[in-house]
């Protein structure tokens, strides 16, 4: 009987999550209903890039947007790295650092805190839009870059 009512209360949960999550169109971003949402391990750049929601997943966030998430030392520099949210069409809504909570001049996982304020005069937006990590990279070598990008579901009238 338990079986029955733990399988019956997964199974409306994740019905209501289909229902109402909302999709970023034209974009290969996929949404995420879990309170972690692991990033990409393809590489050593990747490796052990993640980003924890404190929002929830089924409502937009709202400003100021307060992430938790892990990277690689060798993400930051001077213990930081960007990071921002900005629309399909590049307009940017909001930017902040991602700040190591702990030594981050190693190549093992690093913990970090970043707390993202709404730029002055970006638009009123309600919906998807895409939460952009960036490799730190002081020497603008090209071959430095990475960046990760996941969608985020915001409400910037609140």
């Amino acid at each position: 009987m338990a079986t029955i009512v733990v399988l019956a209360l997964f199974l409306g949960i994740a019905t209501f999550l289909l229902q109402n999550s909302t999709q970023l169109e034209d974009t290969n971003l996929e949404e995420s209903t879990s309170e972690e949402i692991v990033v990409r391990s393809d590489g050593n750049d990747f490796d052990g890039l993640a980003v924890f929601p404190t929002w929830s997943t089924v409502e937009p966030a709202t400003f100021p947007i307060v992430i938790d998430g892990q990277a690689r030392g060798t993400w930051y520099f001077e213990a930081n790295f960007p990071i921002e949210v900005q629309l399909r069409d590049g307009v940017v809504l909001a930017t902040g650092f991602a700040q190591a909570q702990e030594d981050w001049m190693t190549e093992e996982i690093v913990t970090f805190y970043a707390e993202l304020q709404r730029v002055e005069g970006a638009p009123e937006h309600v919906g998807m839009a895409a939460l952009i990590l960036r490799k730190a990279n002081p020497s603008g070598v090209p071959e430095n870059d990475a960046e990760f990008v996941t969608q985020i579901l915001i409400d910037t009238t609140r």
